[in-house]
C-alpha cells in the first residue's frame, strides 16, 4: 500500500483547461492508467462541504485518485495488488469504489474492492482509505483469508463493486460485496469479517441493500454464477441464482452454508449466470411493493458462442415471483438503471447491450429503454461518439440518468468507444453528435482510447448547476473529464420534472444501494 501524496501534488499542477462553443472542460491526468469497468464517483470524500463535492476514480492498475471539484488532484493511493506480477496493469482493479461515513463519526471513507480475473498468487479484497488524505483505514484481505479458513477460490479478487448499510441500526455502515472466491462477505465498519454466504461459486455481481418486506434488517440482492454438480441434493444446474439475502444472518463471523434454509427471503433460478447487478424500484403498480430488475451474464454454455440468457428479468422483491422477462439483442452482465425516462409517471428500464462476438453478439451494442408498467419497449439506440461503436458497452457497469441542463426533461449518458453518447431519454435521440462530422451544431465529445465503464452527474461546486464527470484510459494515461455548463451542451426538449437527479451515477448513488427511490 502506498499513499503517494508527493506525486500527487506535482500531479495537480498539471490540470488542464480547455473549453469550446458551449462551455469549460477541466481535463485531470491521473497517476493511475484510469478505469476499464469501474465508474467515478461524486460524493462528500474530504468531509469539507464548504469546497464542494469529490470525485473518486480507481484506476485499472490499482491506484485511486480522489480530485476536488476545481479539478485539482487530492491524494493518490495505490492498492495492495497494484505490484503483483501475475495480474496485467489493466486487470487489478475493477470495481466502482463506494464512499461513507462508516463510524458515524464525520469521517468520511472510500471502500473500494480489487483483484483481476486470474492471477491467485495475487491478494484481493476491500480497503478503506481516509477520504481527507487517502491514508489506509484498513485492509481485508481474501488471500490472507483463506490461509486461516477452509475456503477453496479460483482467485482472490473481488470485482464486486462494493454496497454500504446500516444493518444493526447504530448509525455504522458495513460493507457488502461478492468475491470470486465463492463468497459474499459482509464486514463491520472497521473492516472485520462479520459473516460470509458460501454461494458455491464465482460471484461478480454488485449487491443491492433494501428491506425486501418493509420490516426487520435490509436484505442483500445479488447475482451468484452456479455449475452444474449432480452429487448435491438437490443438484445445481449450469446457469445462476439471484438473492434476497437476509442481512441478519451475518454474524459472528460465521459461514452460512449454501442453501441454509432460512436464509434468504427468496432465490431466484436462472439458466445463465448471473454477473448483472440487480436494481430495485417501483416499476409494475400491480404488484404488491418494489420490484428487483437483473440482466445475466455471458457464460454459458461453455463450448459455444451462442450464449443464452439474452433476458433480463423483473422480479417482485417482496416474494422472488417472476413478473416479467425482456428479450435482449444479447446476454449482457451491465447494470439495469431506473428512472422515469419519457416522463409519462412509470419507471423505466434503461440498459446497456453489448455484442460482442464471442458471446454471441452481431452488429453493433445498443442502448434499450422499457417500460415494464406497460409491457413495451420505448426505444433502442446504437449509441456513437463520432461514428464509434464500441461492442463491448459498459460491462460490469452501467449508464446514468439524469436533467443535465435542468429544463425538465431527462438525459440517458452512455460511454461508448473513444467519449460519451447523450440520448434523449424520451427518445433515444442523439444529442451529441453520432456522425463523422455533425453541422447541426452537435458537440463530439472524444475523450479516451475506450471507454467500458460509466459516468456520473452531479452539483460539484455548489452553483446549482450540474457537472458531467467521465474517466477512463487515453493515449497518454488515465485521464479524468469534467464537463460543465451543460445547458448549452445539449439542445433537449424542456419537460416538466423537477428530479434531476433519477440515477446519477453506477449503483444509483456513492453508497452503492442500487435502488432508485422516488421518495
Amino acid at each position: 500500500m502506498k499513499h503517494l501524496a508527493k506525486l500527487s501534488a506535482l500531479c495537480a499542477l498539471t490540470v488542464l483547461f480547455g473549453s469550446s462553443a458551449w462551455g469549460q472542460v477541466i481535463t485531470v491526468p491521473l497517476l493511475g492508467n484510469g478505469p476499464k469497468y469501474g465508474s467515478p464517483v461524486i460524493a462528500e470524500v474530504d468531509g469539507n462541504t464548504g469546497n464542494g463535492k469529490e470525485i473518486v476514480v480507481a484506476s485499472a492498475n490499482g491506484i485511486v485518485s480522489a480530485i476536488s471539484a476545481s479539478g485539482n488532484i487530492l491524494w493518490e493511493t495505490s492498492l495492495p495488488i497494484t505490484e503483483c506480477t501475475a495480474l496485467g496493469g489493466n486487470n487489478k482493479v475493477l470495481s466502482t469504489p463506494a464512499v461513507g461515513d462508516l463510524l458515524n463519526n464525520g469521517t468520511i471513507s472510500v471502500v473500494v474492492s480489487y483483484g483481476g480475473v486470474g492471477g491467485k498468487t495475487c491478494p484481493g479484497g476491500a480497503v478503506a482509505l481516509k477520504g481527507s488524505d487517502g491514508t489506509l483505514q484498513w485492509n481485508f484481505d481474501l488471500k490472507k483469508l483463506a490461509t486461516r479458513r477452509p475456503i477453496f477460490s479460483v482467485s482472490h479478487a473481488a470485482i464486486s463493486s462494493p454496497s454500504l448499510h446500516d444493518f444493526t441500526g447504530d448509525g455504522k455502515l458495513e460493507i457488502v460485496f461478492g468475491a470470486l472466491d465463492r463468497n459474499i462477505y459482509m464486514l463491520t465498519p472497521r473492516g472485520r469479517l462479520k459473516g460470509y454466504y458460501q454461494a458455491a461459486d464465482t460471484v461478480f455481481s454488485s449487491p443491492a441493500i433494501v428491506q425486501a418486506d418493509g420490516t426487520g434488517s435490509a436484505e442483500i440482492i445479488i447475482g451468484t454464477d452456479i455449475s452444474q454438480n449432480l452429487l448435491l441434493r438437490p443438484p445445481t444446474p449450469n446457469g445462476g441464482y439471484l438473492y434476497a439475502l437476509k442481512g441478519s444472518y451475518f454474524k459472528d463471523a460465521k459461514a452460512i452454508p449454501f442453501r441454509l434454509p432460512g436464509s434468504a427471503v427468496w432465490r431466484a433460478k436462472f439458466d445463465q449466470v448471473v454477473q448483472s447487478s440487480p436494481t430495485v424500484g417501483e416499476l409494475i403498480s400491480t404488484n404488491p411493493g418494489l420490484e428487483v430488475v437483473s440482466a445475466t451474464g455471458c457464460y454459458f454454455p461453455e463450448d459455444s458462442t451462442d450464449k443464452r440468457g439474452r433476458y433480463m428479468k423483473i422480479f417482485s422483491l417482496r416474494t422472488g415471483k417472476l413478473l416479467q422477462t425482456v428479450t435482449l439483442p444479447t446476454c449482457t452482465n451491465s447494470e439495469a438503471a431506473i428512472a422515469d425516462v419519457d416522463l409519462d409517471g412509470k419507471n423505466d428500464v434503461i440498459i446497456p447491450v453489448q455484442t460482442l462476438s464471442h458471446y454471441g453478439g452481431t452488429g453493433q451494442s445498443k442502448v434499450v429503454a422499457y417500460n415494464p408498467e406497460t409491457s413495451t419497449t420505448l426505444w433502442t439506440t446504437v449509441p456513437k461518439v463520432g461514428t464509434g461503436n464500441l461492442r463491448e458497452l459498459a460491462l460490469f457497469s452501467g449508464l446514468v440518468v439524469a436533467d443535465l441542463d435542468k429544463n425538465g426533461s431527462r438525459e440517458v449518458v452512455v460511454m461508448v468507444s473513444t467519449g460519451i453518447s447523450i440520448l434523449a431519454g424520451a427518445t433515444g435521440a442523439h444529442l451529441t453528435c453520432d456522425e463523422s462530422d455533425c453541422l447541426d451544431g452537435r458537440e463530439k465529445l472524444t475523450a479516451f482510447s475506450s471507454a467500458r465503464n460509466a459516468a456520473a452527474v452531479g452539483d460539484l461546486d455548489g452553483d446549482g448547476d450540474f457537472e458531467l464527470v467521465a474517466a477512463g484510459p487515453s493515449s497518454n494515461g488515465g485521464i479524468v473529464k469534467i464537463y460543465s455548463d451543460l445547458n448549452q451542451l445539449i439542445a433537449s426538449s424542456p419537460g416538466s420534472s423537477t428530479d434531476y437527479l433519477p440515477w446519477p451515477m453506477v449503483r444509483g448513488d456513492a453508497r452503492h444501494r442500487g435502488v432508485q427511490d422516488d421518495s
